[in-house]
Parts: structure tokens; C-alpha cells; sequence
């Protein structure tokens, strides 16, 4: 069923789908900055292409508590940053 389900899936517009993830990906990968983003777009692309028996794994994605949060990576080192271009 997955492979029937999937191939309908690739013949309605799947393939476009999977076509404009892959391309996104490319233009986010031109840039330093962008290459983890790009590599997420490949990843969505792959579920786009075949979705049907795809397993997301949404554990290891998860953060361990002793991992620091997006707002220690992220927000302090922007507010530390915009405060050193003001003063």
C-alpha cells in the first residue's frame, strides 16, 4: 500500500513538491549561514517525495536538559551584540 500510495503521490504533484524543497535547499546552501537550513529542506524533501512509510524520528531532535536552550545560543549573544553596537 505504501508504494501504490506513494507513487500516486509522485504522479499528483509530489515530484513538484519534492523538486521545489530540493531547489530551496540549493539556494540556501549558497551561503555559509544558510547550509543548516538548506540541509532542512533536504530533509523535508525526502518526506515530500515519498510520504507514505516515512518514519520521523522526533526523539533525537529533542534537546537534552543539560544542553543549552536557543536562548542561551541565540538571543543573549544578539542582545550582548546590539547593546555593543549602540554604546
Amino acid at each position: 500500500m505504501r508504494i501504490l500510495g506513494n507513487i500516486i503521490w509522485i504522479v499528483f504533484g509530489g515530484f513538484f513538491s519534492w523538486l521545489g524543497w530540493v531547489f530551496a535547499g540549493c539556494l540556501w546552501c549558497i551561503t555559509i549561514i544558510g547550509i543548516p537550513f538548506g540541509m532542512q529542506f533536504f530533509k523535508i524533501a525526502k518526506v515530500a517525495l515519498c510520504p507514505f512509510g516515512t518514519l520521523v524520528d522526533r526523539e533525537k531532535y529533542i534537546r537534552s536538559p543539560e544542553e543549552p536552550s536557543a536562548y542561551d545560543e541565540q538571543v543573549i549573544p544578539a542582545y550582548v551584540g546590539i547593546r555593543l553596537m549602540i554604546d
